[in-house]
């Protein structure tokens, strides 16, 4: 099949002029972006693909008799409660898929899914709900499982980013305009270019702000909205656009490209010098070498923006990111579980709720993981990254040596982790069936007390401060004027001015002399209840919040002195955590 033709009609957004130049895009990007074309040597292919070439039916077949060519991807939302459901691939229905598919029996998005790639001269195209039996427990885990590689070795991914379900389709269903832009001239000087619906602009400025929001990692206000393109507040999607090497946006304004090396759209605002968008991808930082420390920044930085997304089951939480968690596995990040990198584990414990949160009803991930919560939620992290280590949470030195970096029992006075399991059926970056964590730390005893003036409040020792709360179900039997009882662990210390101490090794007496502050974080528990319907386990416990300084605000430099006197008498406790 030979690329630049179109197998029927013009439709709106989808034209000759369309073709050319996803194909321009397609052969600059193989031409010129070494980054991009690390895997396109002969590939294994995706266990089932369709075979699209022609103009007629389609079918599901073998890949492992394709082995080496090359194949086209769909990135799509399947839609709400409400929407009629893709086609899918059943078990009944396997043999008949094999045998063909009719094209009417497709949604819209298919079909031009479908168009787009027989118009590129590409005859292979994998969708998830057709190349999946979707009834099957066992073939979905292990298809699943594989989606890092499937998105990662297509050729491009063909994008219905503004489709919220099949019946949109991905093209622009109106004629189309004549202002339209055909070349990069009549692009720069598109209408594209300063009206587009997907700028963040409030004020309609047509400066390089426009579109900003196709960098991942650079929301409007740091939150993605509803008024966005439906197919980037999907979960499922981040890993499709992340570890993607190319992927063309369908919106109703243009096109977008995202490579590894380069974002560029119709308009041209996008490629343009100024932009925020111009030079490299975000989708690089997933495909370049990088040092441990970036590793896990980049790890922090994307759960923060995932957990704001949507997933339409709350069990797909750990295997919709399991494709990148396997990425920074294959870059040396080391042992992950549950959404937790056991190389990290201190710094990953620290994550917080700027709101309070829902426990998902059915387990699927521990109390210490952040995705055991339903529904798009808000994370933030008490951890800075240094440029050498891991970061600047020190578990090796909690306090100052003047206080002693001992227990009054001689036992010394750290963090340690001991172990950390957990089961799983089939990935182990997918789904957990369970999963503990033990630590020893020194401990004391807490307490909630209530909420004072909007902050959620403990008592630990003679001291009362507020935390950071995970979810209100955790203090639902809470009657004012009885606290609750509740442990204060102290995971790992943030040291503030001077030298830090994970930039460089300090003996004890060198960090006297740089007067570094200590910041304690610490995790707050109680004694384990059961989650999402398992039962209570003795002699366990199960995450409540996190208790944490802000190293900008004076005010809590002795707000941290006074937490750190409470442990004068503290001693090292063996927890384990579910």
């Amino acid at each position: 099949m030979s690329p630049g033709q179109l197998t029927s009609e013009e439709d709106g957004s989808f034209t000759a002029a369309s073709v050319n130049l996803i194909s321009d895009w397609v052969k600059n990007c193989l031409d010129n972006h070494p980054d991009c074309r690390g895997t396109d040597a002969p590939h294994i292919l995706p266990n089932r693909i369709l075979n699209v070439s022609g103009s007629g039916d389609i079918k599901l077949c073998s890949g492992e008799l394709l082995n080496g060519q090359t194949y086209c991807a769909l990135s799509h939302c399947w839609g709400d409660a409400h929407s009629t459901p893709p086609l899918r691939t059943t078990r009944d229905t396997l043999g008949v898929r094999q045998t063909g598919i009719p094209i009417p029996s497709l949604s819209l998005t298919f079909q031009d899914a479908i168009r787009v790639t027989r118009a590129l001269g590409i005859c292979y195209l994998w969708i998830d709900s057709l190349c999946i039996v979707q009834d099957d427990a066992r073939d979905w885990e292990v298809e699943s499982a594989k989606m890092s590689s499937i998105y990662e070795n297509a050729h491009f991914v063909v994008a219905a980013t503004d489709a919220k379900e099949g019946s949109a389709g991905c093209f622009l269903r109106q004629p189309p305009s004549s202002s339209r832009p055909t070349s990069k001239r009549d692009r720069l000087s598109s209408p594209f270019s300063t009206s587009s619906p997907l700028s963040p602009s409030s004020s309609g400025s047509s400066g390089p702000s426009t579109h900003i929001f196709f960098e991942p990692y650079s929301w409007p206000n740091g939150n993605p909205t509803a008024s966005l393109c439906p197919l980037l507040l999907r979960a499922w999607c981040l890993q499709e656009r992340l570890l993607s090497r190319r992927m063309v946006h369908f919106t109703r304004a243009e096109l977008v490209w995202e490579c590894r090396s380069k974002v560029d759209c119709e308009c041209g605002k996008l490629n343009s010098p100024g932009s925020l968008s111009s030079g490299p991808s975000s989708k690089g930082e997933w495909s370049t070498s990088q040092e441990h420390v970036k590793l896990f920044l980049l790890w922090h930085k994307t759960v923060s923006l995932y957990a704001k997304l949507r997933i339409s089951f709350p069990s797909d939480r750990l295997p919709a990111i399991s494709g990148l968690a396997k990425k920074l596995q294959s870059r040396g990040a080391g042992r992950y579980v549950a959404g937790i990198w056991e190389e990290n584990v201190f710094a990953d414990l620290l994550w917080t709720m700027v709101l309070p949160g829902t426990r998902a009803r059915q387990w699927q991930a521990p109390s210490w993981s952040w995705a055991c919560f339903e529904g798009p939620i808000t994370l933030s992290t008490a951890v800075s990254y240094g440029s050498t280590k891991e970061s600047y949470v020190d578990t090796l030195h909690l306090r100052k040596p003047q206080a002693s970096l001992t227990c009054p029992s001689g036992a010394p006075f750290r963090t340690t982790l001991i172990s950390l399991q957990h089961g799983f059926s089939g990935d182990p970056t997918g789904k957990a069936t369970w999963a503990e964590l033990t630590i020893q730390a020194p401990t004391i005893s807490a307490s909630y007390i209530g909420k004072h003036s909007g902050d959620q409040m403990m008592r630990i020792g003679d001291m009362e401060v507020k935390f950071k709360l995970d979810t209100s179900e955790d203090i639902s039997d809470f009657v004012e004027g009885t606290p609750l009882t509740m442990k204060c662990l102290w995971i790992g210390t943030m040291w503030k001015k001077g030298i830090f101490v994970s930039e460089k090794e300090l003996t004890d007496s060198e960090r006297t002399e740089v007067d570094a502050i200590p910041l304690p974080h610490c995790l707050i528990l109680r004694t384990s209840r059961g989650l999402g319907g398992t039962k209570p386990t003795t002699s366990a416990y199960e995450r409540v919040g996190v208790l944490s300084f802000n190293k900008f605000s004076k005010s809590s430099e002795t707000d941290a002195a006074e937490c750190i006197q409470q442990f004068k008498d503290a001693e090292v406790e063996r927890i384990t955590i579910l």
